[in-house]
């Protein structure tokens, strides 16, 4: 059978006008047991109704979709978990963590020097991995593993399912993500005989109505936030310095009104979607726009696509920031993100640290892209950071 255009390589490198042509036709079939929801309205849809696009994938026998409290969850699991984890996961210590932000921006840009660099190894890996890890109470000695952890977690989550071929990379990421979750368990019993104040304690300590979170469900949830909180903001700041350096007026848009700051993070999140296709299982006939999708099937849920539904955002394609109608990067529904209000403020941080100290960002070459179609980013973006200071 031929592959569907969508999983073709015109698509893999840029998938948007791929999108442009099947979107406005309501479900697309990409397979057998396989659709596509492109359309604004029916991925909000989607995402809106866990009954029906359940989020638990355990029919696909992935170890990590096994192992993913929140993500891979329906109610009542998902309901109890989310619940307890608000009760650690709180305001006042997302706060703790951004009053380190500012400071641990500037140090990393100063070791980067104006470059060339490459600001996805020298920035975008490092920044958020730090932070999570901080959040967490994960040991600095920790720090240089948790990217390569999180990475083979995410390929297992998208090359492991039963059945799969046991290629080397796939026995080598498998060999990480086990050795990720036992780490993760020795840091809970840690906290458990010594807590701190950190996110993994206050997990431990999270009660709602006699119901406490098991080790494993901690360690479990560890993973979760420390591969999905780093991997996924990665991308975003990626997109935000590749937008800047592709736009060289943002940036002195940017300088004179620092208001815009975080209208571009939005614009960037909505144009460039670090997430293009979470995952759903229909439990039952479904019935979107005209299309019949039967119980059962495996549904991509295309954020990128809906972000740039022109139904909804005019245009769609331009960068303008502010203005916009809300998107859909962070989901919607139940399994919003839970990290929202972390990733906007550290890619609000970055950008300012950026002004701050710089006169402009210039590409170095031709960047290069991740490959995959499930998420949206840069494998590599080398640039000069211009040392033009703002007064000058």
């Amino acid at each position: 059978m031929t592959p569907h255009e969508l999983f073709g390589s015109t698509a893999r490198r840029d998938p948007f006008p791929t999108y442009d042509r099947l979107r406005g036709s309501g479900p697309v079939q990409v397979g057998p047991g396989r659709w596509a929801l492109l359309d604004h309205e029916d991925v909000r849809a989607a995402l809106g109704d866990p009954e029906a696009f359940s989020s638990e994938l355990g029919s696909h026998g992935n170890p990590v979709f096994d192992d993913s409290p929140l993500i891979f969850d329906d109610p009542p699991r998902h309901t109890r978990i989310r619940r307890l984890v608000g009760q650690a996961f709180t305001p006042r210590r997302v706060a703790l963590v951004a009053e380190r932000l500012s400071s641990l921006s500037g140090r990393l840009f100063d070791e980067l020097g104006p470059g060339p660099v490459d600001l996805i190894s020298g920035y975008c890996d490092p920044f958020p991995t730090q932070v999570i890890a901080q959040l967490l109470g994960v040991p600095p000695d920790a720090y240089g593993r948790l990217k390569q952890w999180s990475l083979d977690r995410t390929f297992v989550a998208y090359h492991g399912d039963r059945g799969a071929q046991r290629t080397p990379e796939l026995e080598a990421a498998d060999r990480g993500r086990v050795e990720f979750k036992r780490y993760l368990l020795s840091l809970v019993a840690a906290r458990r005989a010594e807590p701190r104040d950190d996110l993994l304690s206050a997990m431990i300590e999270a009660e709602d109505d006699g119901s406490k979170l098991s080790d494993q469900e901690i360690a479990s949830l560890g993973g979760v936030v420390l591969s999905a909180g780093n991997v996924t903001t990665t991308r975003l700041l990626g997109n935000l310095f590749h937008q800047l350096a592709s736009t060289p007026h943002l940036f002195g848009q940017l300088r004179s009104d620092r208001d815009l700051v975080p209208a571009l993070v939005e614009e960037i999140l909505r144009l460039e979607s670090p997430v293009q296709f979470p995952a759903r299982t229909t439990t039952r006939e479904v019935e979107l726009s005209g299309a019949t999708i039967p119980a059962g099937q495996f549904v991509m849920i295309g954020l990128g696509s809906a972000n740039r539904d022109p139904t909804v955002y005019p245009e769609p394609a331009e960068c303008r920031p502010g203005g916009r109608p809300p998107h859909l990067a962070f989901g919607h529904g139940i399994h919003y993100c839970a990290g929202a209000a972390l990733a906007r403020q550290e890619a609000s941080i970055t950008l300012t640290t950026l002004l701050d100290r710089f006169g402009g960002v210039e590409l170095e070459g031709e960047p290069t892209r991740e490959t995959g179609l499930a998420h949206r980013g840069w494998a590599s973006l080398v640039v000069t950071l211009s040392q033009e200071t703002p007064s000058s």
